[in-house]
């Protein structure tokens, strides 16, 4: 008999996950677009598009460390909701920015909050998803 495919997605939690995934990477890379779009429309440059991943990437690498060793210290589902809550509302500011036209630094600042909401929630997220998937359906739910 073959293995089912869809083992874990009967369990609720995994489900949830899952769908919570998709939507959080659906987000990201709408903002990635949005905040690419509008920063290149307000400089025409390509190093200004450069500065976007920077900006973004310098936090997780400075913050990868410190950030695992909190999150093994403190509640790893509080760890997690809270950066989901930062990027949503770093996204709402990124909005807002957009809407009135802001200076294009400002964007950066907000990115740099993004950078580092990352860097707290990668790592509670992932430790996370051990806890709510049962160990026979780990293989199964990290497919999905």
């Amino acid at each position: 008999m073959p293995p089912d495919a869809f083992a874990s997605l009967r369990v609720p939690a995994i489900r949830r996950m899952v769908l919570g995934r998709l939507a959080w990477s659906l987000g990201s890379q709408m903002l990635a677009v949005a905040v690419g779009w509008d920063v290149y429309e307000r400089t025409g440059s390509m190093r200004a598009l450069g500065l976007i991943g920077l900006v973004q990437f310098l936090p997780v690498l400075l913050l990868s460390l410190p950030a695992g060793a909190f999150v093994d210290r403190h509640n790893r589902k509080l760890m997690a909701l809270g950066a989901t809550a930062a990027h949503a509302v770093f996204a709402l500011i990124l909005g807002v920015l957009g809407l009135f036209h802001a200076p294009t630094w400002t964007i950066y600042v907000v990115l740099v909050g993004i950078g580092t909401a990352t860097a707290v929630g990668a790592p509670a997220s992932g430790a996370f998803y051990t806890q709510i998937i049962p160990p026979q359906l780990f293989v199964n739910a990290n497919t999905w």
